[in-house]
């Protein structure tokens, strides 16, 4: 969930300490983890989908309470995070009401103060506004997508040393999404061929190696562009990168988003396909 893992995580050095001081974010980091082992281990379905459906179940509670403060706090909003991140394990397409959620909380939640844990907080909400408005309906996606990248992107920051070997994936990430951004944006406002910048977004992405750290980052770049290529070599290289990080991660985000792709493809000439994402692709793309 971060781009290097080796160089800052806040999900566990910020994460699992609150967790250590609250019972509904402890619940929800067990669910997701066991969302995960269930990848791999199906005998922890059952124990992923009863911690998730508990955890959900309190939060409603919560939110009905006359107090604001049992709902708007650090730890409530990590949970919603971390509920998001399992939506990103499972390709659930529930996704969409936890990430509204979180949007309609915004405003109280940024009135915070401005500890490291709220940061990170900020800059994890702003990865999910960037990444998963667009998939939820046109509008939003325009409005996340067509701000100023600085403004959502801060979650791409780390200071790195100028020496770092970081530096040069990092840069190709940021740059990647600017451009699939622009590639959505395009693509909602005008009918245009964008074969010239689906090529120059495919030579970039190139440029970081599919085993290489970072290189799980652009899942989303490497969807968008997919979704919006008609080249049979744009359609099977970004494909391609895709499943190469499912090879790896496993998420099931990425098979829902791989399979929809062809139905994409034939309403292609038909309409504008980030005009219905959320009926196409009905599940957290990142």
């Amino acid at each position: 969930m971060v781009i290097f893992d080796n160089v800052s995580n806040g999900y566990r050095d910020i994460f699992l300490p609150l967790a250590c001081e609250d019972e509904v974010l402890r619940g929800a980091i067990r669910a997701v983890a066991a969302q995960h082992l269930a990848l791999r281990h199906p005998g922890f379905q059952g124990i992923a989908e009863i911690g998730r459906a508990a955890i959900i179940s309190r939060l409603r509670r919560d939110s009905l309470q006359a107090s604001s403060d049992s709902i708007v706090n650090l730890r409530t909003w990590a949970t919603l995070i971390v509920l998001l991140v399992g939506e990103t394990i499972t390709g659930s397409p529930e996704y969409s009401h936890l990430l509204r959620t979180l949007l309609s909380l915004m405003p109280s939640l940024c009135q915070m103060e401005a500890t490291p844990a709220y940061r990170f907080l900020v800059q994890q909400t702003h990865m999910f506004q960037f990444l998963g408005q667009p998939l939820l309906n046109e509008t939003q996606g325009m409005n996340a997508l067509g701000f100023h990248p600085s403004h959502y992107l801060d979650w791409t920051d780390y200071e790195l040393p100028p020496e770092s070997r970081h530096n040069r994936v990092l840069w190709v990430v940021r740059q990647a999404f600017i451009e699939a951004s622009q590639i959505y944006i395009l693509r909602a406002t005008t009918n245009h061929d964008l074969w010239d910048r689906l090529e120059s977004l495919k030579q970039l992405v190139s440029r970081v190696d599919p085993d290489e750290q970072g290189a799980h980052a652009l899942v989303w770049v490497c969807f968008i562009a997919a979704a919006d290529s008609t080249d049979p070599e744009h359609r099977r290289f970004f494909t391609e990168r895709m499943n190469q990080v499912f090879a790896k991660t496993k998420f099931q985000n990425i098979v829902a988003a791989v399979r929809t792709l062809p139905e994409i493809w034939a309403q292609q000439g038909s309409g504008r396909w980030t005009s219905n994402l959320i009926q196409l692709t009905p599940t957290l793309i990142m």
